[in-house]
C-alpha cells in the first residue's frame, strides 16, 4: 500500500518517512537509509533526519564491516586474504573520517547544539584524535544532561594523553555529582580504578574498586583485583 502511494508520487514526505520507517522496523536498513536519505533532502534538510540518515549510514557501513571480519576469520588461507585485509583496514579508516566529516558539518551548521559537540568528541577520541576531541568535549560539558557522560570521556581524552591529574580530576568530579550506583558510575570507578593503579596510588585504586565490587560483584574483571588485594596482603 505504502510502495503504491510512494509510485504515485514520489516527494510526497509523509509518504517517504513511512516508507523509510517500515523498512527500518524490518531491519533492512539499507533500503531505510535510502528513503530516509530522500526524505531528508525532500525536507529542505530536516535536522532530525540528518542525525537518522548519519545513524543508518553508520549503521550500514558497520555491518559490512561486520560481515567482511567474519569472512576473514573463516577463511584465513584463501588466495585473496591479504587483499580483503587491506580493503577491510581501508575502509574502516574511510569509514571514521567521513563520521568525523558529518559530524564536523552538523556542528558548523548547529554550533550551540552541545548534543552535536559531545557527538563529534567521541568521534575524535574514536580515532584518537583526542586534542581535537578535548576542546569539543569542554563546550559540551556547559550541557546539564551531557555533563556526566562529557566528563567521563574527558578523563579519558586525558588519560591517553598521560594527563593523569586532570583525568582524574574529571572522572572525581563526575563520581560526585551521582548519588546511587548506576551503570555510568561504575564505569567512572572503574576508570578511576584502573588510572589510579598505573599512578602507582594502589589504596585510592582499590578504593574506587571496591565500591564497584560492594555493589556488583561480576562487574568486569574487579572481583579478581579486589580479592587478589587481599590474598596479597
Amino acid at each position: 500500500q505504502l510502495l503504491e502511494e510512494y509510485a504515485a508520487d514520489q516527494n510526497n514526505l509523509n509518504v517517504v518517512k513511512q516508507v523509510a520507517d517500515c523498512y527500518e522496523q524490518l531491519e533492512d536498513f539499507s533500503n531505510a537509509l535510502t528513503y530516509f536519505d530522500w526524505a531528508y533532502q525532500l525536507s529542505s534538510n530536516d535536522p532530525s533526519l540528518e542525525r537518522k540518515t548519519g545513524e543508518l549510514r553508520e549503521r550500514v557501513q558497520a555491518q559490512y564491516l561486520k560481515d567482511l571480519k567474519t569472512w576473514i576469520a573463516s577463511n584465513p588461507d584463501h588466495p585473496e586474504i591479504e587483499e580483503q585485509k587491506a580493503r577491510l583496514a581501508e575502509m574502516e579508516g574511510e569509514m571514521s573520517t567521513g563520521l568525523i566529516d558529518e559530524a564536523r558539518k552538523r556542528v558548523e551548521r548547529n554550533p550551540t547544539d552541545m548534543q552535536l559537540r559531545y557527538e563529534l568528541g567521541q568521534r575524535l577520541f574514536g580515532a584518537e584524535q583526542y586534542r581535537d576531541a578535548i576542546q569539543h568535549l569542554q563546550m559540551a560539558k556547559r550541557s546539564p544532561n551531557l555533563r556526566i557522560k562529557v566528563m567521563n570521556m574527558l578523563g579519558q581524552c586525558y588519560a591517553k594523553l598521560k594527563m593523569s591529574d586532570l583525568a582524574a580530576q574529571q572522572f572525581e568530579e563526575a563520581v560526585s555529582e551521582i548519588t546511587g550506583m548506576d551503570e555510568t558510575k561504575k564505569e567512572l570507578l572503574y576508570n578511576i580504578g584502573l588510572l589510579y593503579d598505573e599512578m602507582g596510588e594502589k589504596e585510592k585504586s582499590l578504593e574506587a574498586l571496591k565500591q564497584i565490587y560492594a555493589s556488583d560483584y561480576g562487574y568486569r574483571d574487579v572481583a579478581e583485583r579486589v580479592e587478589r588485594s587481599y590474598g596479597a596482603g
